[in-house]
């Protein structure tokens, strides 16, 4: 009877070892299919994870191709975590059957774990994406990428240089559409939907969608009808025409003249 017992308890700890379901898994990095994208080996199992809290431009779009800092974005991730054992905080699935995980990796040169996704967005080369309730690291994401902003790295470098009207945006979305750019606007409607709010101007074709974790679920005080806005990110092309999602509260903020 203990002998069976025994084998019950070994089968449920190796199934609990490979459970995508909050477990945490040690594993290495085989293959990087591009920012927040890998392929992961735990013991004979290989996962497919998508990394938690982050966004990285697209590689393989089938419409925007090769986004812009796509390359740098997967490179980057190749040079901290290809081929490292790394530690994974899983939570689930997505509808691609990829597993979802905070992924932690040793920075050999300062003996520490570091955070993958917090990194890139030091870099410039990822915007955070809060979706649902795992906001686990959220803050730490949000100062990197202040001082990313701070300090003007990656695309924030480039989009600074690159001063749009949202009819400039609509009128060459075919050129623009996977480009980081800032753009200026006078609020003229604000939608409120389920998961995020939508912007618009007073110029058709153009909206900036903030998903409601970004704010914690309340808009400030500057977001309102007839404010005057700056925002940073990736242009689009959506359903509602060209758009740019907010990823974190630093990528929008009040616009003053001097």
């Amino acid at each position: 009877m203990r002998g069976r017992s025994s084998l019950v308890l070994s089968l449920f700890l190796i199934l609990s070892a490979f459970s995508s379901e909050g477990a945490i898994l040690r594993g290495r990095v085989v293959s990087v299919l591009d920012g927040d994208t890998f392929d992961v080996m735990c013991g004979r199992r290989k996962l497919r994870v998508r990394c938690l809290l982050m966004d990285t431009p697209e590689l393989h779009h089938p419409v925007r191709g090769i986004e812009e800092f796509g390359l740098e974005a997967m490179k980057a991730a190749e040079s901290m975590v290809l081929g490292k054992s790394v530690i994974l905080e899983t939570a689930g699935v997505d509808r691609y059957e990829r597993t979802l995980a905070h992924l932690w990796y040793r920075d050999g040169k300062e003996d520490r774990d570091r955070l993958l996704s917090e990194e890139l967005c030091r870099l410039g080369l990822a915007q955070p994406l809060l979706m649902g309730d795992e906001l686990t690291y959220s803050d730490r994401l949000e100062l990197a990428l202040e001082e990313a902003c701070s300090e003007g790295n990656g695309f924030w470098r480039v989009a600074r240089s690159r001063l749009f009207s949202p009819g400039q945006i609509k009128s060459e979305l075919t050129s623009l559409r996977g480009h980081f750019v800032e753009v200026r606007l006078r609020v003229s409607r604000i939608s409120d939907g389920p998961s995020l709010w939508r912007i618009y101007p007073s110029e058709r074709g153009f909206s900036v969608t903030v998903r409601k974790e970004v704010f914690r679920g309340v808009l400030p005080g500057y977001l309102s009808e007839g404010a005057e806005i700056r925002v940073v990110g990736k242009v689009m092309a959506g359903y509602h025409g060209a758009e740019i999602s907010i990823g974190s509260a630093i990528q929008i903020s009040p616009f003053r003249h001097i």
